[in-house]
């Protein structure tokens, strides 16, 4: 008797769809266009962000638009909205020269914290508004050629 050869099958298994957990932003929606900061006076907020190097970018409604590069804050009132409603947000700005940033903004009147370091190489100070949101601004104090420390 002859013996009988397996022949592989020519069907294709169906594979599964690969699973993914990062939602990639439409094609329409390249980044943030700008942030609502509710703030119980526009024009002290206004005041203030123009203080830390904010520029006036547009009026839309009730609030007003201030810029830094391509980072653009709505300050709008909080509508007498509860206190804690319109405090505690932190917006973090980064900068090339920190020193001398802080400098700047100290011989603006604004009130900064001191400068703190990481190991890392990096540093921040912050700002408070009058309304407790809080600006960090944050850069390297190293080269981007110097060793990084763990």
């Amino acid at each position: 008797m002859a013996e009988r050869t397996k022949r592989k099958s020519t069907k294709k298994k169906a594979s599964k769809p690969k699973v993914s957990f990062a939602y990639p932003a439409p094609p329409h929606m390249p980044g943030v266009d700008w942030v609502e900061l509710p703030v119980r006076s526009v024009d002290d907020a206004y005041d203030f962000f123009c203080a830390l190097g904010f520029r006036p970018r547009a009026d839309q409604g009730a609030g007003t638009m201030v810029a830094l590069g391509g980072d653009v804050l709505m300050l709008k009132p909080n509508d007498g909205a509860a206190d804690d409603q319109s405090s505690g947000i932190t917006i973090q700005v980064a900068t090339d020269h920190i020193e001398r940033k802080r400098e700047q903004l100290t011989e603006a009147g604004v009130t900064v914290s001191p400068v703190t370091r990481s190991p890392r190489g990096d540093a921040t100070f912050e700002a408070t508004d009058p309304h407790g949101h809080t600006v960090r601004f944050c850069g390297p104090v190293r080269k981007f050629d110097d060793p990084v420390i763990d």
